[in-house]
């Protein structure tokens, strides 16, 4: 490839590819649409998310990007261990992200992490332009999504044979105003945190003696293990 209009020929063809690639899982109405494309009413796809997922979509819809990012990031690759699997597909999410905002995936998922982080406003805002996270608005949002269809999950689970606890916390605290005007008085304050739990333990295995129990436990353990 010393030849400079040869060259630029070859990674001319080779950009289209990669451009068409790309075009094609941005399509919204594409009848397999890409596993980026997250909807807010589809809580489902954050619960059963996988990175395999999007490394399947790279091996059979996006292959040129695939060996791009690969012969940058690990050239010298001698088997798979899993631990190239996450940054590959971190970066390939940022990458369509930037290009259709609308393939937020990873950015869903990195919101929930800084989320339950404690991750500040701030930090969610600079992250966000960098299209790493969403906004933290939008953090809020993934969460009540995720939470909108707990009933089947508690179903379940009481089916399943655990019992459910109720926790209730409150918090009383009194705000005091400096100046006192008819909108604008000292206000005595009482919140209340609410959730759910269960047992990690069957109730039949409260029925086994303790010792027996600590056998069938320590044998689990060494099968598991």
């Amino acid at each position: 490839m010393n030849v400079p209009p040869l060259r630029n020929a070859v990674k001319n063809v080779f950009f289209k590819e990669v451009d068409s690639q790309c075009g094609k899982l941005c399509a919204r109405k594409s009848a397999l649409p890409s596993v980026l494309r997250v909807p807010s009413t589809n809580p489902k796809s954050l619960v059963e998310f996988h990175w395999e997922n999007i490394l399947t979509e790279m091996k059979e819809r996006a292959p040129d990007v695939l060996d791009f990012m690969v012969a940058m990031a690990v050239p010298k690759l001698n088997g798979n261990d899993g631990r190239q699997v996450m940054p590959l597909c971190t970066a390939y999410g940022i990458l369509m992200n930037v290009r259709n905002r609308e393939l937020s995936l990873v950015q869903k998922i990195n919101s929930v992490l800084l989320g339950v982080g404690n991750a500040t406003r701030r930090t969610f805002d600079r992250l966000n332009k960098s299209c790493i996270t969403q906004s933290r608005d939008n953090y809020r949002r993934i969460m009540d999504s995720l939470g909108s269809d707990l009933t089947s999950v508690v179903k379940a689970k009481i089916e399943s044979g655990l019992e459910m606890r109720v926790i209730f916390d409150n918090f009383d605290f009194r705000v005091l105003a400096n100046i006192l005007l008819r909108n604008h008085r000292n206000s005595d304050m009482h919140w209340i945190a609410q959730y759910v739990t269960f047992d990690r333990v069957l109730q039949r295995i409260w029925m086994i003696p303790n010792q027996l129990f600590l056998m069938l436990w320590t044998f689990s353990t060494s099968i598991t293990y």
